[in-house]
């Protein structure tokens, strides 16, 4: 009697888990679809604020491996998309200021000059 009554706490629980892993499972796949799917339609594509606008709504439900590739896929699509013809000044330092925030070591001196022209404009100096 106790170990049927073990067995049926043990095999729903067991369930449970298998259930929860294969959720995971399928979300960690779905992202990196979605994942995947930007850099085919919107980097490749060259469409650089498209793609870092992508990237950014991406972010939070990546991890791992994945996140690692997506901050520095998006650091450089912000990087791109400040330098694109016709993007206002305005524009293309929020671009930089973002990718110097996701990755500091990436940035070019041209766009580290425009940052701090920026800078201290805001500043007053």
């Amino acid at each position: 009697m106790e170990r049927k009554k073990q067995t049926l706490i043990a095999v729903p629980l067991l369930i449970l888990v298998l259930i929860s892993a294969a959720v995971f499972y399928v979300k960690v796949i779905q992202v990196r679809r979605d994942y995947n799917a930007i850099v085919t339609d919107l980097v490749n594509q060259e469409k650089h604020a498209e793609a870092a606008e992508a990237l950014e709504s991406l972010l939070p439900r990546t991890t791992g491996d994945l996140r690692e590739d997506a901050v520095r896929t998006l650091a450089e699509e912000h990087r791109l998309a400040g330098t694109e013809p016709g993007v206002a000044f305005d524009q293309s330092v929020e671009h930089f200021r973002r990718a110097r925030e996701l990755d500091p070591d990436g940035m070019e001196p041209q766009q580290l000059r425009a940052l701090e022209s920026a800078e201290a404009k805001a500043a007053g100096l």
